[in-house]
């Protein structure tokens, strides 16, 4: 045992008075509950990847859609973090999601703006003084009307 975990279970024993194997235990309990959740955080992300996927080709949607649409409309910055975390040549469009005042997030910096916004015009989806028409080009009824097609199923 390494100095921390020594100075952890004194710690520990001193408040609750756990015994050295309990301590351990509870140990291995949190280790697992915290797998659990890393695993409950992974079935998300997938939601979220398989709700970008059903976004058409010249067609976008923000991300505070896309939450609704998977049952967290109070956390459209985790539909940033899920697409960011994706892995290169993935599948998923993530460049067909932008904020809700229909621009690209993206730093103009670092190229990754350029390239977001030359994919999308390359499907069709038109720029206006660095915007894109929501009401034109967004696909918030498509899968609107998607999920209601799933869920009679």
């Amino acid at each position: 045992m390494n100095n921390t975990e020594e100075t952890d279970f004194r710690r520990v024993v001193f408040y609750s008075r756990l015994t050295r194997k309990r301590f351990y235990r509870l140990r291995v309990i949190n280790m697992l509950s915290f797998i659990q959740m890393t695993k409950a955080e992974k079935s998300l992300y997938e939601k979220i990847y398989d709700m970008v996927k059903r976004i058409p080709k010249g067609k976008v949607a923000t991300y505070g859609q896309i939450a609704r649409l998977c049952g967290i409309p109070e956390h459209s910055r985790l539909i940033g973090y899920a697409l960011h975390n994706l892995k290169p040549n993935s599948g998923v469009p993530w460049h067909r999601v932008i904020n809700s005042k229909g621009m690209i997030s993206l730093p103009r910096s670092g190229g990754d703006y350029d390239r977001q916004k030359k994919i999308l015009e390359k499907e069709g989806v038109q720029f206006i003084r660095d915007k894109i028409d929501l009401s034109k080009y967004g696909a918030a009824s498509l899968l609107s009307e998607t999920m209601r097609k799933m869920t009679e199923k």
